[in-house]
């Protein structure tokens, strides 16, 4: 009986002390089920363009509309404990606008081979003149036209 409620014990402690550093911190690299992710969606149309308007959100978080001139960007960072969350945006330019998911399940993977920055994983999207990219290591991985 001694051995059984020292066990419920360190669980507790154990799933307390993981949620109050979560809670403190944002996120946490330990234990290693929890990713942090990094989005970062960079105004690169061409110079004396008109601005473009972005809003971008989760289910839970709404980042805003922000309203980004030409080499302006709009960043944030979130933890996941499964692959289920998704965050979207919707973007205007002129006389343009695009809806588009900016992290899903299946994004994640081009995320984890995208750049690692202080143990997150980092989704960098560009907006161009024809289409809106997420950048990989290598080229423009995924693209989306207007």
């Amino acid at each position: 009986m001694g051995c059984n409620h020292l066990k419920t014990s360190f669980v507790f402690i154990f799933i307390s002390l993981t949620l109050s550093a979560i809670l403190v911190s944002g996120c946490l690299t330990f234990p290693p089920w929890i990713e942090k992710y990094h989005v970062h969606v960079a105004n690169h149309l061409p110079n004396n363009s008109h601005p473009l308007t972005v809003r971008c959100q989760s289910k839970d978080d709404d980042i805003g509309t922000h309203t980004l001139y030409v080499n302006e960007e709009i960043q944030w960072h979130f933890c996941t404990v499964n692959f289920n969350t998704l965050f979207f945006c919707h973007f205007w330019w002129a006389n343009k606008d695009a809806s588009l998911d900016v992290f899903n399940g299946d994004l994640s993977d081009s995320c984890h081979n995208n750049f690692v920055n202080e143990g997150k994983y980092t989704c960098y999207w560009t907006v161009r003149e024809h289409n809106i990219c997420l950048v990989t290591d290598d080229d423009f991985g995924r693209c989306h036209d207007w």
